[in-house]
């Protein structure tokens, strides 16, 4: 049950990861493309690390594996906040 479950998020999470890969290459804006950087990757490098921490034999690698999809969740986020920041302000320069 526990590599049925982990093939799966690793699965959902590859997808996702292709859906963001596609639609990278089908918009033209910057903004559009942070927003899809962000939210699809997001969630599928999440899914993608929490299949790979089912799979580990301990329950500290698991624990591991929880605390990077956190920090993720957190800096992810935040580092695209920061690129778009860069971005308006600099397009706010060349005007």
């Amino acid at each position: 049950m526990r590599e049925f479950a982990s093939g799966l998020l690793l699965l959902t999470g590859a997808l996702f990861c292709l859906i963001t890969g596609i639609g990278m290459l089908r918009t033209k804006d910057t903004y559009a493309k942070l927003h899809i950087g962000t939210k699809c990757l997001t969630v599928g490098a999440s899914l993608v690390l929490l299949g790979a921490g089912l799979r580990l034999p301990t329950g500290l690698g698991t624990l591991k594996v929880v605390l990077m999809v956190i920090l993720l969740w957190i800096t992810n986020p935040l580092a695209t906040n920061a690129l778009a920041r860069g971005h308006f302000l600099n397009s706010r320069l060349e005007e």
